[in-house]
């Protein structure tokens, strides 16, 4: 009988949340402009099926949203590459992804409402493209950026509670992802 009644205390103990030291989320920091609950918060984007590991007030009054890690997916960004060297490849020497980033190197920089364009085609979308120009090597570096999955969230959040846009972080927590 008292083995009973230790285990069903030991899974009264267990928390709900998931270990994010093992299982790794994407942490959202956001400096509040109102008070708010954070309670509000995890309820509204599980109402919006967004899953969320935990939504708290930080020491320092931020709101902290930790969610389910997600990169690109991954045949996007194929289709997407494809896309952009079909289009451009006569001005592209190099092209590679890191991350939510698509990095090209040239002889000039591709138009940027056409890159756009051909990387929408993918359906992904670009929140910015930067480009760099090195005259000595006659190369034009291009970084296109693309929002990530937590551009989601991010909405969600900006568009229904007090925080300052955009976010103060946006960071991988838990263990690495080498």
């Amino acid at each position: 009988m008292r083995w009973w009644i230790v285990c069903g205390l030991v899974a009264c103990s267990r928390s709900t949340e998931p270990d994010i030291s093992k299982i790794g989320a994407t942490e959202l920091e956001y400096e509040l402009t109102a008070p708010l609950d954070a309670g509000d918060v995890k309820r509204a984007l599980d109402e919006a099926r967004l899953p969320v590991y935990r939504a708290v007030l930080s020491p320092a009054g931020h709101l902290i949203v930790q969610i389910p890690y997600a990169r690109l997916d991954p045949a996007k960004q194929k289709m997407a590459l494809a896309a952009v060297q079909a289009r451009f490849g006569a001005v592209i020497a190099k092209a590679a992804w890191a991350g939510n980033r698509l990095h090209l190197r040239g002889s000039s920089a591709p138009p940027e409402p056409a890159l756009r364009e051909s990387i929408a085609s993918a359906g992904l979308e670009v929140i910015g493209v930067d480009v760099a120009s090195e005259p000595a090597l006659g190369e034009t570096n291009v970084t296109a950026t693309i929002a990530g999955p937590e551009l989601v969230y991010e909405r969600a959040i900006e568009a229904r509670f007090p925080v300052k846009s955009p976010p103060v972080s946006v960071e991988f927590v838990g263990p690495s992802r080498r």
